[in-house]
This record gives C-alpha cells, structure tokens and sequence, in this order.
C-alpha cells in the first residue's frame, strides 16, 4: 500500500493553558484493510482496495483551573472512506460465493467521533485522583456501512487514585508509590470488537454478527518503587 500524509497543526501554551489543533489528510492506493470476516483459525482477514482516505481534526486541550485541579480534553471529528469496495459471502443455494459493490462506504472500525475528558485533582500532598473517560462513536464490522452490522458507541469511565510514600530512612530507595485503577467505573455494558458474516441459503441473505463484550467494573493495583 502507498499513504501520501497531509498534516496541518497549531499549538498555543502558557502557564495555565494549553491547546493544539490538527487537520490531517491520509490518501491511500491499495490500504490494506480489515473485512470483518475471519478465516479457519479465527484470526482476521485483510483485503487490499485501490482507494481509500482518511481525513479529519484532532483537537487537545489542557486548563489549570488551581493550583491543585486542572482539566484536559481531546477530540476527533474524521471521515474514513472507502471509495470502492466489493463485499464478498457465501451462496450456499447455487455454490461459490455472491459479490456486491459498494462505493462510498466507512471504513470498517473507523469511527468518526472519539473524545476523551481527564481530571486530575491533588486534595493533599503525595495524593492524586484522576477521572477519565472515554467516548467512541459507531463502528462498522464491515466496510458495507450498514447500521445492522455495527458496533454501538459507548462511554466508559475510569477512577485513579495513586499516593506516594517519601523514604527518609531507607536511601536505597526514593519513593514508594502505591495505586489504584477502577476501570468502567459505572459498569457500562460494551463491546469494542467483533466480526460478520452473510450468506445466502434458502433464497434469504443472513447475516451474523460477533461481539467480543468487555469487562464491567473491575479494578488493578500497582506498587511502583523509585531507585
């Protein structure tokens, strides 16, 4: 495949604040692309298509509200696109496998809007908590661009809480940092991946769609020692 990348980009800073800006313009000929499908072992399937582009803007900003709270944003708006695409299933009534054009589509797990929101917030000294989320727009399984073939959105949010131990006996070691990560906080139900799969048999088209559904609440610790 052959990328031919375009990037435009601004960046403003001072003391409190910070923001960039991004426009960005990828053009492929022959990206090699995800399908959906997977083969006999389970593992995904690529295809080569002669034209393809991906284009959008990407914004990031960081606030400082006080000395012990701030605040940080990232946005991207994209347009992911096939421009010619031939999809490809099983005809189990007549043999071989049936073929439809599609010109125009999304990209396959290309959403168009992905933000994120982080807070971070000092209440004593050693102790941080953070809040994060995380926001991915629609996905498509395939690059036919069809709803029923699709992932929904979601939101998912994440509560950090880390304090650091000062060593003053010990010189060997620094810092003792101890941690905790409650990831999917409010227990959103979500899946981020999957796969599809039509075929015609009995004269009906059907298709099936595979979720790959991800973990509710759960959390991981970490202790991290500074040498």
């Amino acid at each position: 495949e052959t990328l031919y990348n375009t990037e435009l980009g601004y960046r403003y800073s001072n003391t409190r604040l910070l923001v960039r800006a991004k426009v960005y313009w990828m053009d492929y000929n022959n990206q090699l692309i995800l399908t959906g499908q997977i083969n006999d072992v389970g593992g995904y399937t690529r295809t080569n298509v002669e034209d393809s582009y991906r284009a959008g803007l990407e914004l990031e900003a960081g606030y400082k509200i006080m000395r012990k709270l701030s605040v940080s944003g990232t946005l991207t708006l994209s347009s992911n696109k096939v421009v010619s695409f031939t999809e490809y299933g099983d005809d189990y009534d007549n043999g071989g496998q049936f073929a439809i054009e599609h010109r125009n589509t999304d990209l396959a797990f290309s959403p168009n809007v992905v933000a994120g929101l982080g807070i971070l917030y000092d209440p004593i000294r050693n102790l941080e908590v953070s809040w994060t989320a995380k926001y991915v727009g629609r996905q498509y399984l395939d690059n036919t661009s069809n709803r029923a073939r699709s992932i929904d959105d979601y939101l998912v949010n994440n509560l950090g809480v880390n304090y650091t131990l000062e060593s003053a006996s010990d010189k060997r070691i620094k810092y003792v940092k101890l941690g905790v990560q409650v990831n999917n906080i409010l227990n959103e139900v979500y899946e981020n991946n999957g796969y599809t799969y039509s075929y015609v048999y009995g004269g009906t088209t059907t298709t099936e769609n595979f979720y790959y559904p991800q973990a509710g609440i759960h959390l991981m610790t970490r202790l991290v020692l500074g040498f």
